[in-house]
């Protein structure tokens, strides 16, 4: 058996929501001063707001960098807003950077409130010197102006604000690792085009941590557990699938990309890992623990409308901070999609029971491991109730082959 398989070779770079910068980004780093405040305007500054270093001295500033087109941007300005509020008495001031044109962008906070300063960047000066090539992206600066901070939106917490003012370490790693990135427009230029297809897979046990990406042409893994590689292959949840013990806990590179489409790369890439791992698939239907997604007797709830444009896709993120707190926001999310994402974090399924239709977005804290704060949180700030019960399921199993041999660490 080959301990690596890879077939066509090509470029693509893969980034968060947006378009590469034009231009090379200039240089910043954690520790140094930040670079300028270069922006054109600000939409919705308090009274004799200046978007200056000077004018900001002695303020803790987030600079968040943001598309009102981005849905992780977009699923991420309630946590946001949470944070501007408690923190609007204390020294500290939020300031959300987009290249777009103005009249966009005021249509979009006509449905949306943000509560931070929005400033305008449509020369991207700050996007270069920021070097900010993939939204959204968060920057903290503290109050002598020197970077302290870049992440993602859903890793700031109001204990890594408190630290910052307190003069201490953020604890914030260095990148965001296992957070959905979404590429970027593909360019018309046929020589640098992507090419038509794409299969790798190679083991990677390592400590760099994990990152994936998907488009239209399919996926791309780094680092990932096998566990997540599969539920993207076989379009399953977490709670379907069961792996030999020796692979539970592997990591690998993967790319499956086919210009045919995802569906396509899909079946590649079900077959690729199959073959390359030295594994059999069979189905098999069980019952398992449950919970039915109900409105309250009522017929209240909390869920809001999506701000998002009807042709904007659908988008979720999530973090952890060093409290344990788990923030996960949902963009343009259905509720039966809500429901997948309540089964993942359960470990079990979720059924849809509310009959509620249209789309929402959503904005879901609680401690992180502890499902009984989870139903909590469901039922206090959705308005929604989990209530147990049970549900067949067909099982992915997969197992060793005779005599097959998984891919050896590098």
């Amino acid at each position: 058996m080959p301990r690596m398989l890879c077939i066509a070779v090509g470029l693509l770079t893969l980034v968060g929501c947006g378009q590469e910068p034009s231009g090379e980004p200039s240089p910043f780093e954690l520790g140094k001063p930040a670079p300028p405040l270069g922006v054109e305007k600000l939409v919705q500054p308090t009274e004799g707001a200046t978007a200056t270093w000077k004018a900001l001295r002695g303020k803790v500033v987030v600079l968040e960098f943001w598309a009102t087109w981005c849905g992780p941007c977009v699923s991420a300005i309630a946590h946001l807003n949470q944070l501007a509020d408690a923190f609007k008495d204390r020294p500290v001031q939020f300031i959300a950077i987009t290249d777009e044109k103005e009249d966009l962008v005021r249509r979009f906070l006509g449905r949306k409130a943000m509560r931070a300063w929005v400033a305008l960047d449509t020369d991207r000066s700050m996007f270069r010197d920021y070097g900010v090539v993939g939204i959204p992206r968060t920057i903290l600066v503290d109050a002598r102006g020197v970077v302290v901070g870049d992440t993602h939106p859903t890793m700031l917490s109001a204990a890594v604000l408190e630290s910052v003012l307190a003069g201490r370490p953020t604890g914030l790693p260095e990148r965001p690792n296992d957070l959905e990135t979404v590429s970027a427009p593909e360019s018309g230029d046929q020589e640098n085009a992507a090419p038509l297809a794409e299969i790798s897979v190679r083991r990677r046990d390592d400590s760099e941590g994990s990152m994936w990406s998907t488009d239209s042409r399919g996926w791309e893994f780094s680092g990932c557990a096998l566990q997540t590689i599969i539920e993207a292959a076989y379009d399953a949840r977490p709670y379907q699938v069961l792996l030999p013990d020796d692979l539970s806990d592997a990591r690998f590179y993967v790319k499956a990309k086919v210009a045919g489409g995802r569906e396509a790369a899909r079946s590649l890439l079900q077959a690729t890992l199959t073959s390359a791992l030295g594994l059999t698939l069979r189905r098999e239907p069980r019952e398992l623990e449950a919970y039915r997604l109900l409105v309250p007797p009522d017929g209240t709830h909390k869920l809001t409308p999506t701000v998002m444009e009807p042709h904007a896709g659908a988008h979720g993120g999530s973090g952890t901070d060093a409290a344990g707190m788990m923030n996960y926001t949902l963009s343009n999310q259905t509720v039966a999609a809500l429901c997948e994402t309540l089964g993942s974090l359960l470990g079990c399924p979720v059924l849809d029971e509310t009959r509620l239709e249209g789309r929402f977005d959503v904005l879901l804290v609680w401690k992180y491991g502890e499902r009984e704060e989870l139903r909590k949180a469901v039922r206090e700030q959705l308005g929604l109730e989990l209530q147990p019960t049970k549900h067949t399921v067909e099982m992915l199993i997969f197992d060793a082959r005779p005599n097959g041999q998984a891919l050896a660490p590098p």
